[in-house]
């Protein structure tokens, strides 16, 4: 202890260092989840039963590797796609350097351009890529110990990956599922498509999971949590969120620890163009919501690169404090990545949580899909910023078990935020369908006759914001406030709550998408419908936008400030918050309207949606994404304004409007609207070297 102290009091000492902190270690944080994420109950699809299935997105699924022979991932022929790397190698400058240590030091990784191989007419798995190039010598010459490339050819030991993969996209080659043929010594197949002995009681403990094969009545089971004795119907059940979709795999984890941050934004990068535009991440490290280089590299990331969306668990020690601190992992709490917290499954599933939201014991009340899970992190950020945006079901998730066979279905239960993560990276393809694939939005659009009024029918690629924006948007609030809370965020997914579909219903989606819409510094822009009011129907508007990365030392990590209003035909002004029209921390803001408020007017009154801008740090200019639903009429032609003013006093409707003007400009729907390597920074090296040290 007296030799680390004098450490940190020499570095301490130094000018050139900022901060010292340990190097923390990274940990590897489906059919009832596929309805909740839809429908909002635990047996229903619409979305799916449409043919929104993903189809056309590749996935990239940044884990511990993936097992490609479980049925859910095979190409069917017994082959597996050609494996690709990122590093030539990568040795630590410690001599000492232990990888079952938590204790790391300064890393050399070599980058000569990688192999980023892939084959887009594989069935599932188009993309393998080890961080480490498995061809590389053991480097005994260069005096310094290297990592392996071994472990990150091998597929998934734990199998965490694995069921990452599958919850996303996987899915089975024929429905029901083929069933693997058991061992001639009493095995027979168990509820989730396992071999177990027929008159063992079993264990229904897991080396990593939970062991659900005897969770059927043919062995005892009695309940609503149980699975039925057609093993084969569900194990074809199972698949994942968005079963079209296709999965780019890379491989950064060695044993329980994440070498990732090696290759900064590189990792995103190796699946480019393979056409990836959603990345799942599933682990993170607890540092308590302590912001790093890494979390502001994400940013810049997706700042630069607005059509890809990260996004990444909220981490798991949720339960450790009374939930008055916040507890987002990193690089969850990075400001443009989209945070996923979990929720329990339902009634009809495992959990580990009860109807208190506490964790469950023999006896405890079970718990409905409308309940954050015990192990859940949670915000809100020291800047104010709300963590998670969004909840998924992640307590617990049924899906590929990674010790199984050549071809073997099995499932296998698992509980955490990683898995969340995973459904809501399938939702977030299936909204990216659902623009990109004209007889979704658009045909919904046409049924309606609004294609020359303002909205767009073609079909179009939405930035990250529109992705974010939507999945926000219609977010389930649980029974909770229309407020965003610390523990939910805006709410669980909930897609048939916003994406109409042929016409159907009285809810209209409008988008205003971030590649042609944007707001000039101290202006406005002003969107403005009319409302029916016989239709029982909330107002929602949720505004997005990417802001430029900040410093991991700032203490407000938002630089370009935007903000949302809806102002009623009287002048009632609403808000993401209650009590505050000024929102000063969050790139995501979303106002609902309840449907009792919007009832009180009628048809022919004009709504008012407003985005405004405030005194912006970066540029002139600011690109959004805005998502309007409800029984909106189309944008009211001409009615829209650009006002550049100064920011004042925005107490009431008429001050904030007092005085204003500006050139008029109709605002309308997608398409008509206005115009790698990564260096460790110096103070995670020193702190990483004094780690080791001790």
């Amino acid at each position: 202890m007296a030799c680390y102290m004098g450490l940190v009091s020499f570095f301490a000492s130094r000018h050139e260092v900022l901060k010292v902190t340990g190097w923390n270690r990274k940990v590897n944080l489906n059919a009832a989840a596929r309805a909740t994420i839809q429908s909002a109950s635990v047996d229903s699809t619409p979305l799916t039963d449409a043919g929104l299935d993903g189809s056309g997105e590749v996935i990239q699924i940044i884990d511990a590797g993936v097992n490609e022979t479980t049925c859910f991932l095979e190409h069917g022929d017994g082959t597996e796609v050609e494996h690709g790397y990122y590093f030539d190698f990568v040795a630590s400058s410690n001599p000492s350097f232990d990888s079952s240590s938590e204790s790391r030091s300064m890393f050399k990784a070599e980058f000569t351009g990688g192999d980023f191989f892939y084959d887009s007419d594989r069935r599932k798995v188009i993309q393998y890529i080890d961080l480490i190039n498995p061809d590389t010598g053991d480097g005994s010459s260069s005096g310094m110990p290297f990592v392996s490339a071994d472990s990150f050819v091998s597929d998934d030991d734990l199998g965490h990956g694995t069921h990452t993969a599958t919850t996303v996209a996987g899915s089975t080659i024929s429905s029901p599922a083929e069933l693997v043929s058991c061992a001639d010594n009493g095995e027979v197949i168990g509820c989730a498509g396992g071999c177990i002995i027929e008159s063992s009681t079993g264990s229904t403990e897991a080396d990593y999971g939970e062991d659900i094969n005897r969770l059927c009545p043919a062995f005892g089971c009695s309940g609503d949590q149980c699975l039925p004795d057609d093993t084969a119907n569900t194990l074809s059940e199972h698949g994942g969120m968005a079963q079209g979709a296709k999965i780019a795999a890379i491989d950064i984890f060695y044993g329980d620890y994440s070498y990732g941050d090696l290759a900064g934004n590189g990792l995103w990068e190796t699946c480019a163009d393979a056409g990836c535009k959603i990345h799942s991440n599933s682990y993170g490290v607890d540092l308590r919501c302590q912001l790093t280089a890494l979390d502001v590299l994400y940013d810049e990331y997706m700042y630069e690169n607005q059509e890809h969306l990260l996004l990444f668990s909220a981490g798991n020690t949720g339960w450790t404090t009374d939930r008055d601190t916040c507890t987002i992992d990193s690089p969850g709490i990075a400001k443009n990545v989209l945070t996923v917290g979990s929720t329990s499954s339902g009634v009809t599933r495992l959990s580990t949580t009860d109807l208190d939201g506490r964790g469950y014991a023999d006896g405890d009340e079970l718990s409905t899909i409308d309940v954050v899970s015990e192990f859940s992190g949670y915000g809100f950020t020291e800047d104010g910023r709300i963590k998670p945006e969004v909840v998924a079901p992640g307590d617990m998730i049924y899906s590929a078990s990674g010790n199984g066979g050549n071809s073997s279905c099995e499932l296998i239960a698992y509980a955490g935020t990683s898995f969340s993560t995973a459904v809501a990276s399938g939702a977030a393809a299936m909204v990216r369908q659902y623009f990109r694939d004209s007889s979704f939005y658009g045909a919904d659009v046409e049924s309606r006759g609004f294609c020359d009024q303002g909205f767009t029918c073609d079909s179009f690629s939405p930035m990250a914001t529109t992705v974010k924006a939507m999945l926000i948007n219609s977010a389930n609030v649980m029974g909770g406030g229309n407020e965003p809370d610390s523990e939910r965020g805006f709410g669980r997914i909930h897609l048939e709550a916003g994406m109409p579909l042929g016409g159907a219903g009285d809810m209209v989606l409008f988008v205003a998408d971030s590649s042609d819409h944007e707001v000039s510094s101290n202006g406005k822009l002003k969107f403005n419908f009319n409302v029916d009011p016989d239709a029982g129907l909330e107002l929602r508007a949720t505004l997005s936008w990417s802001d430029p990365a900040a410093s991991s030392l700032s203490g407000d990590q938002l630089v370009n400030d935007l903000d949302l209003r809806v102002y009623a035909p009287d002048g009632t002004r609403y808000c993401m918050w209650d009590d505050n029209c000024w929102d000063t921390s969050n790139v995501n803001e979303r106002v609902i309207v309840p449907a009792e408020v919007v009832a009180q007017f009628s048809a022919t009154d004009e709504w008012e949606v407003r985005v405004r801008g405030r005194d912006f740090t970066v540029g002139d200019t600011v690109s959004f994404s805005l998502v309007v639903t409800g029984a909106i009429s189309p944008p009211i032609e001409g009615s829209s304004a650009v006002v550049a003013a100064a920011v004042g006093d925005d107490s009431s409707a008429a001050d904030d409007d007092a005085g204003e003007e500006g050139a008029a400009a109709t605002m309308y729907g997608r398409g008509a609207g206005a115009g790698s390597g990564f260096v460790l920074a110096g103070v995670a090296m020193l702190a990483a070297a004094l780690a080791a040290a001790v």
